[in-house]
Parts: C-alpha cells; sequence; structure tokens
C-alpha cells in the first residue's frame, strides 16, 4: 500500500508540473501574439486553434490532477484503516496475554503461600533432627504400623508460631507495595 501511495503522490507531483508548464505555454503563446499582432495576423485562426488546445489540455491536466489527489487520500485513509485494525488485533493479544499472566501469577502466588505453610515445619524437622513419624515394617508378633512420636506436639508448638509469623511477615511486605 505504501508503494501505491508513493506512485499516486509521484503521479500528483507530475501533473502539477505538467499543468504549470501548460500554463505557461499558454500565457507565453498569448504573449507572442499579442506582441506580434500585426504579423501574425494571418495566423489568428492557427493561434486560436493552438489556444483551445492549450486550453483542453490543461483542463484535462486540472483533472487528472484532481482525480490523483482523491486517489492519494483514498490510499491515505486505507493505510490508516490497515494501521487501526493492526492496533486493534496488537491490544486484543495484548489484554489475552496480560489475562495468562494474571492466571500465572495467581498460580504462583499459590504456590508461594504453600511454600510459606510448609517451610517452617519442614524447616523445624530438619532442625531438630527428630523423626516424629516411625514406620515399623512389622514381624510375626506385630503388624506392620505407623507410629507418631511421643515429641510431636514439639513440631506443632514450634513450627505453627513460625509459620504463622512468616505468614504475617511477608503478608505485611506484600501490603506495603
Amino acid at each position: 500500500m505504501h508503494e501505491l501511495a508513493r506512485l499516486t503522490i509521484h503521479s500528483s507531483e507530475m501533473l502539477s508540473m505538467a499543468l504549470e508548464i501548460m500554463s505557461s505555454l499558454l500565457q507565453e503563446n498569448e504573449i507572442l501574439f499579442e506582441e506580434n499582432r500585426l504579423l501574425l495576423e494571418a495566423a489568428l485562426p492557427l493561434f486560436q486553434q493552438s489556444r483551445r488546445r492549450f486550453r483542453f489540455q490543461i483542463t484535462l491536466f486540472k483533472c487528472l490532477h484532481f482525480r490523483s489527489q482523491a486517489l492519494e487520500e483514498r490510499l491515505r485513509n486505507k493505510i490508516n484503516l490497515a494501521f487501526n485494525i493492526v492496533a486493534q488485533n496488537d491490544s486484543r493479544i495484548s489484554v489475552r496475554i496480560n489475562k495468562a499472566a494474571q492466571i500465572d501469577s495467581a498460580a504462583m502466588r499459590t504456590i508461594s503461600v504453600l511454600g510459606l505453610a510448609f517451610l517452617p515445619g519442614t524447616f523445624i524437622c530438619a532442625t531438630f533432627s527428630t523423626s516424629f513419624f516411625d514406620f515399623n515394617p512389622g514381624s510375626d508378633s506385630e503388624p506392620q504400623a505407623w507410629r507418631r512420636s511421643d515429641k510431636f506436639w514439639v513440631l506443632w508448638a514450634v513450627s505453627l508460631p513460625l509459620t504463622l509469623a512468616t505468614m504475617f511477615f511477608f503478608g505485611s511486605i506484600g501490603n506495603e507495595r
């Protein structure tokens, strides 16, 4: 489209120049006749015919020039329309990307909250090097079973306040932003 617009602008310029040249030729023809009126009385019909042809050509070039300008405006409108359609499409795509980013952000926030909830308890278990649960594979006299340590309350007594403090701390940092 831009190439077509360039060609239309070029043709408008050429028609403007041709119009100026034809107007100048007509003017020079009239000056020549006025300055040599007595010498050229016999050639009056030829001068009148040449003036009519110049005027016809000028009118023709004016019409072509107006047509070229109208085409130039139409092309400009079509180029603007194409640009606006592309911009609207880009905006729609940006909205979709934004919605996908919001969904991803919500998923990441959920993962972060889960990490905040379970990380302090895991840290406490690792720090105390205690196994609060034990699996007994069993024997002939005892069936297999999971056993809980009698120190299990220590896990809750330390990890629950630590988890709440961690969540409160990160929640207050998030609210400041």
